[in-house]
């Protein structure tokens, strides 16, 4: 308001002074264009501005997270462009940036992070944020993922015949999808010890086994400057990975030899989401009315 209101004075003085001292002519032609002008150059100062302001508070931000990991034995990293993760999170829509990044220097492996992404197509095009809690194992694992029965639904979409129920309550916190044929492998992977653990200390989490990885996902982006968060994610880490570790020490997939996983266990099979529905009747909707106007204006 108060810029529109300069803008306003300036085009009041610029015309009242060429009324003055110009020709009726002169101050129709050029008093538009030089108030134009002036509106063109205020915008766009005002957009540098705010530009600095925002930078300058980005980077004051930066470097209280990098002061704050350095005392903390953790490695800060403002951005990563497009991560390549084999974590499916990181595979679905445009845009995908990993953003506030703080990985431990010493011990077990842990990245902690939050992540963004553009739906790909339909109602999903709106930025979606999530946190996500990255680790390893020392075993390749089959493709298992559990869906939290807490949070809201973010995240890949896997085909539901590849949905697998695990004994006892377990069902009720976690929707587990893992490749046809592997249902053996979950049962010897989620044991009785393996699934409290997981009630008791990742239910509002979505978490992935893949490859030799494990991924967390919160539907909510972490405080990264709020110890709170890492009491959480180290107690998270040391009660599921732990166990899952012990738990798949041993395993070995009988489908091929060595540390590895066959190809048809490596990766969950994709299903469809609303968003791609959409996207498609969209798509067809188009065609057809193309089709439609090509056709009446042939005729």
């Amino acid at each position: 308001m108060s810029t529109f209101i300069s803008i306003a004075l300036s085009a009041l003085v610029i015309f009242s002074t060429m009324a003055t001292t110009s020709p009726l002519w002169a101050t129709l032609v050029w008093g538009p264009v030089i108030t134009a002008f002036i509106y063109l150059a205020s915008v766009r100062l005002i957009d540098i501005w705010r530009r600095d302001v925002r930078l300058r508070v980005r980077w004051r931000r930066w470097m209280n997270l990098e002061r704050f990991t350095l005392a903390n034995n953790m490695v800060y990293t403002p951005e990563i462009t497009s991560p390549s993760y084999p974590g499916s999170i990181f595979t679905i829509g445009t845009a995908r940036r990993a953003f506030d990044v703080v990985t431990t220097s010493v011990g077990r492996y842990v990245e902690i992070g939050n992540f963004s992404f553009s739906g790909a197509s339909g109602l999903n095009r709106s930025l979606n944020h999530c946190g996500y809690i990255r680790t390893v194992v020392d075993r390749r694992l089959p493709h298992l993922y559990l869906k939290s029965r807490k949070s809201r639904r973010f995240g890949a979409a896997f085909m539901r015949s590849q949905e697998f129920s695990l004994e006892g309550d377990f069902g009720k916190y976690f929707r587990l999808y893992t490749p046809l044929g592997y249902e053996r492998d979950a049962l010897y992977i989620f044991t009785p010890d393996l699934m409290a653990v997981l009630i008791d200390e990742a239910s509002d989490f979505d978490v992935e086994f893949v490859d030799t990885q494990v991924f967390f996902y919160s539907p909510r982006c972490f405080a990264m400057r709020d110890p709170r968060t890492y009491r959480r994610v180290v107690a998270v880490v040391d009660a599921v990975v732990g166990k899952a570790l012990r738990q798949t020490r041993a395993y070995s997939d009988e489908r091929t030899t060595g540390n590895f996983v066959a190809a048809r266990g490596a990766r969950l099979g994709r299903g469809v989401t609303l968003a791609m529905v959409v996207g498609v009747m969209i798509l067809v909707a188009q065609i057809t009315r193309a089709i439609i106007m090509l056709w009446n204006a042939a005729h």
